[in-house]
């Protein structure tokens, strides 16, 4: 929403986004790069300990990478908690715009930043009425990765298309998830190969 919310200007200056991701997180950003059309690097923080992630820590890393050695001097940080301040405070050199969850920064770190003239804003002030359009996306690309394997007798459609919303996390009203599954799971096409494999396939 962020990112669909700037103009092309905008989007431009923006060279690579760095994900570092937990294995807890939302499955939408396995197709970022598709739908923003700007270089992502993928980068998964494997739990050496399953109650503690690492993320914070590879992303400081991360930073301190792109900084050091490739030469970036400006970054937009995302992040949902306050263990960014380490790196700002560490890499005097850099340039740091800030973005976080509102309700998960507290307003010591706000003021810290505007102390220290870190200009920053809320997550919430990006428009997000314009995500439908990717989270089809994501959901349709959860759903056909099921297509390839699924045992056509054996299925119930209607609890696949549960499953989908729920391995993807993205919220929906049963309203939002009926609709879903006449437009896109009654509709399946069945189609079979030269060999007589039968596969199912979206319309359209």
């Amino acid at each position: 929403g962020m990112l669909t919310s700037l103009d092309a200007e905008k989007l431009k200056k923006i060279a690579k986004i760095i994900l570092i991701d937990d294995k807890n997180t939302n499955y939408g950003w396995n197709i970022l790069e598709r739908a923003t059309n700007i270089k992502v690097e993928y980068n998964l923080a494997e739990r050496v300990v399953e109650q503690k992630s690492l993320v914070d820590l590879q992303m400081t890393a991360a930073i301190c990478r792109e900084h050091y050695k490739e030469n970036v001097s400006s970054f937009i940080l995302l992040s949902s908690d306050s263990d960014f301040w380490g790196v700002i405070s560490f890499l005097r050199t850099a340039d740091f715009f800030v973005i976080y969850e509102y309700n998960k920064i507290g307003e010591n770190t706000r003021q810290v930043l505007a102390k220290n003239n870190i200009p920053s804003c809320p997550l919430d002030n990006f428009n997000t009425a314009n995500t439908e359009d990717f989270k089809r996306r994501v959901l349709l690309d959860v759903l056909s990765q099921h297509l390839a394997n699924i045992d056509i007798h054996r299925t119930n459609f209607q609890k696949l298309v549960m499953d989908i919303y729920e391995e993807t996390r993205i919220p929906a009203t049963e309203k939002e998830k009926r609709k879903f599954f006449n437009e896109y799971v009654r509709t399946l096409k069945l189609s079979i190969s030269e060999d007589g494999t039968a596969n199912l396939e979206l319309a359209g």
